[in-house]
């Protein structure tokens, strides 16, 4: 099945490193989840954008409210040769150069336009607020729930290993019955097929252990290729 999703030849025969699955230990049930969420609150890219995102509406907030007593300039220079005389010639010329620095208040509607100005950008400052406490509160939910998912699952795999541990020394009961003669070889087949679906489910809770794991790294704003 490996080999067929990752599109390999029928004849490449895949062998696993390790004869168990590793078990991805990140986060242990000691951890302070106000602390996660702390940490995912400073170090998520969502948090800093918005903050980025209110600093700059609350500068332009800050500009539209002072904007009326600001004055803005103006500057120009031109530059050119003159010449005149009687008739149609020309006749002594003369350079000049000219430099104009102009002061002035702008009142757009005397100021009812500054003053929609800033209620609309005091809205805008509203609404990016607003955004960020729904981020606020989906980071908080996230962290929560995925570190609960990572205990949950270690409880899990805790009880699927102490089954596993039980159905292999009942299937070697068996096995050791069957060869003293005193089982029936029925007995040694439900063992087996106990002893099968024990294991996968502590092969799935191992696995989904794990991804818990990572995912709790992530939703810290973590790479993942990034140690804690």
């Amino acid at each position: 099945t490996l080999a067929r999703l990752l599109h390999l030849d029928v004849d490449v025969h895949l062998e696993p490193l390790e004869s168990t699955v590793p078990v991805m230990e990140i986060f242990s049930d000691e951890e302070n989840v106000n602390e996660l969420v702390a940490q995912a609150l400073a170090s998520r890219p969502e948090t800093q954008q918005y903050d980025a995102m209110i600093g700059a509406a609350q500068d332009g907030l800050t500009a539209e409210r002072y904007g009326l007593f600001i004055p803005k300039f103006s500057l120009n220079y031109s530059s050119g040769d003159f010449g005149g005389a009687p008739g149609s010639s020309v006749g002594e010329r003369g350079h000049r150069d000219d430099l104009t620095l102009m002061l002035y208040w702008q009142f757009d509607q005397f100021g009812l336009g500054n003053r929609g100005r800033i209620q609309e950008t005091r809205a805008q400052l509203r609404q990016v607020e607003f955004e960020k406490d729904k981020v606020h509160d989906y980071i908080v939910a996230e962290v929560r729930e995925g570190y609960a998912h990572v205990l949950s699952l270690g409880e899990q795999m805790g009880l699927s290993s102490m089954a596993s541990a039980r159905a292999q020394r009942a299937y070697e009961l068996n096995r050791e019955r069957i060869f003293e003669n005193e089982g029936l070889p029925l007995e040694a087949m439900q063992s087996i097929q106990t002893l099968a679906e024990v294991q996968l489910m502590n092969l799935e809770s191992v696995a989904g252990y794990s991804v818990a794991q990572i995912q709790l790294h992530t939703a810290l704003g973590n790479p993942v290729g990034e140690e804690r």
